[in-house]
């Protein structure tokens, strides 16, 4: 097993813009997790954008089946990449207090990445650990990943 400080998973983390009750589009930071079934937004993010749930039954349920959290409700949103407005994505997510700790874990330098040199990405400041305001589940990955593979420097 490898040193922790010598090696580094690059997260699937992007910037995403996130339709407000006017119809304005938010930054928000996002981690693509496809080991959720469904789409989580945190009450501080739906809060900014000035959003109202409708109410849901919906139980989160972790390793085991343990219980982890009621949802607040569930939220229709309409989201873009930061870098192209054009194509518009829309998912349902479930309102909750807290969906991860902030990302990346563990602080990095961009020079660690050098293949990622010249590549548009999803998060152009994947580097820096900050808060996650929503994970993009499962149920849009598909939706998301699509065209051909690119290659940096």
């Amino acid at each position: 097993m490898s040193n922790q400080a010598d090696s580094f998973v690059l997260l699937s983390t992007a910037t995403i813009m996130i339709m407000n009750h006017q119809g304005k589009y938010h930054l928000c930071r996002a981690l693509i997790y496809t080991a959720i079934q469904t789409t989580l937004i945190t009450r501080d993010c739906l809060k900014k954008l000035n959003l109202e749930p409708f109410r849901t039954r919906v139980e989160l349920a972790g390793i085991g089946g343990q219980i982890l959290d009621r949802p607040d409700g569930v939220i229709n949103l309409n989201f873009t990449s930061h870098f192209n407005l054009s194509k518009v994505f829309k998912t349902n997510a479930l309102v909750v207090n807290k969906v991860t700790s902030y990302m990346p874990y563990l602080k990095f330098e961009e020079h660690q990445f050098h293949h990622l040199q010249g590549l548009q990405l999803a998060d152009p400041q994947y580097q820096y650990t900050v808060r996650i305001d929503i994970l993009l589940g499962a149920d849009n990955v598909f939706s998301l990943f699509k065209g051909a593979i690119k290659y940096g420097h």
